[in-house]
């Protein structure tokens, strides 16, 4: 039975996050990120990341910062839009903002 509460668990999980809150992408190149890469657990990684590169554990290439910047940037947007859902006024200039980043900046960075 607790195999089948976590397998319906992780399904529902995974369809929340499959979820889009804006429109599909005219544009779907190989290099176009989802907006999954916008969630908390990415920026975080990539603080995660820049803060290695600060302190010397890492030597990347001038590409590997400009992404990980990308990322915070539409995860900066993306907890604002998340936090603004229960007023429509400010949640629709939010999404507004969020959905533009995603059309002209969604994209891996090379």
């Amino acid at each position: 039975m607790k195999v089948i509460v976590i397998l319906v668990s992780l399904f529902l999980s995974s369809v929340s996050i499959a979820e889009n809150i804006c429109p599909e992408p005219k544009d779907k190149g190989w290099d176009r990120l989802p907006e999954a890469a916008y969630h908390p657990a990415a920026v975080k990684k990539s603080l995660n990341n820049l803060d290695r590169y600060f302190s010397g554990e890492l030597i990347v290439a001038e590409e590997f910062i400009e992404q990980n910047m990308s990322t915070i940037r539409g995860g900066f947007l993306y907890k604002e839009m998340q936090e603004l859902k229960d007023d429509p006024k400010y949640f629709q200039y939010a999404k507004e903002s969020f959905c533009k980043f995603m059309e002209k900046n969604a994209y891996l960075v090379h």
